[in-house]
């Protein structure tokens, strides 16, 4: 989660080999809203998403990795609180909730950095496509969905992701 900030935010994030667990680099098409929203981070250089500053390191020198502190600092905030969860959880809902508003497998799939299931070798092989149109289509309809939830305020079918009764969809411990 360190995808570095050179300059300006334009309408992609990359994030190289070195710190995805497949070894490919990952492109992640923005959406206006995200890009304004990270537009706005004061990061002259560095990561974007950085560790905390540790001794002698400066902010921004080490991409960020402290998940399990932070996630405990979000604990705070949900209210009520929810059962045993993790970082994939999050992955799951995301893809959960991507598949309740018909957005494709294979860009769910390109989204989570995943291979593309269900496609031969001579397709892997061939097509080379990064999918960052419908990418960004996806990510937009999502952010509108997200936005829609966000304007129910309070409302008990806020605390949903998406569509119907699903809420984290995580697995049983």
């Amino acid at each position: 989660m360190g995808s570095e900030k050179s300059g300006s935010i334009n309408e992609c994030i990359e994030f190289p080999p070195t710190i995805m667990k497949a070894k490919k680099a990952h492109t992640i098409p923005l959406t206006p809203v995200v890009t304004e929203l990270l537009a706005s981070v004061p990061v002259k250089e560095g990561f974007l998403f950085p560790a905390r500053r540790r001794g002698e390191r400066e902010r921004g020198e080490r991409a960020f990795n402290g998940w399990s502190k932070d996630k405990a600092i979000l604990e705070r905030y949900i209210d009520p609180p929810l059962p045993q969860w993790g970082l994939h959880d999050l992955r799951r809902t995301a893809s959960t909730c991507w598949a309740e508003l018909d957005i494709p497998p294979h860009i769910n799939d390109m989204l989570l950095a995943h291979a593309i299931q269900d496609v031969s070798a001579v397709h892997r092989i061939y097509n080379l496509a990064k999918y960052l149109s419908p990418m960004r289509q996806a990510l937009q309809t999502w952010e509108t969905r997200l936005q829609i939830l966000l304007q129910r305020g309070e409302d008990a079918d806020a605390k949903q992701c998406a569509i119907g009764n699903s809420s984290i969809h995580h697995e049983a411990a």
